[in-house]
């Protein structure tokens, strides 16, 4: 049932990707060209969107680390080392970092939320998995 439920998920993804690649062709713009020019005009933002993060990051890690106490141990050891880059890069000068480290951090946050949320599905998902299909009219 587990293998049936990925699936099922990958399947909408793909199905996803293949609708909006079709889309943006048939518009005469290539998505590749698409994707050069939200990205040039979102730099500034995304900038912007990474230095306040930082500013706030020791604030919340030290949030985080302080309601999980001991439990912060047992987070895989992939958020705990990006939680940990994390924390080294707030304590240097925000406007000293440069696009490479901005950018890294915003990456950093991404895998931390991947991770937890890769755990929290392989913990909840033989649970939850059925009901949520069952909702969705996809297995009776």
């Amino acid at each position: 049932m587990r293998h049936v439920g990925m699936v099922v998920i990958l399947l909408c993804f793909l199905t996803v990707g293949c609708a909006t690649t079709n889309t943006t062709t048939t518009n005469g713009q290539s998505s590749g060209q698409s994707f050069a020019n939200w990205d040039f005009k979102n730099y500034e933002a995304t900038k912007d969107l990474a230095k306040s993060l930082l500013k706030t990051w020791r604030l919340n890690s030290g949030f985080i680390r302080g309601a999980l106490g001991a439990k912060f141990q047992a987070l895989p050891s992939e958020v705990v080392r990006a939680m940990d880059e994390l924390d080294e890069m707030a304590q240097k000068p925000i406007d000293e970092l440069d696009d490479m480290e901005l950018g890294y951090s915003l990456g950093v946050r991404v895998l931390m939320a991947g991770e937890i949320v890769l755990k929290a599905i392989e913990r909840y998902s033989p649970e939850v998995l059925p009901i949520v299909l069952k909702i969705l009219g996809i297995f009776s």
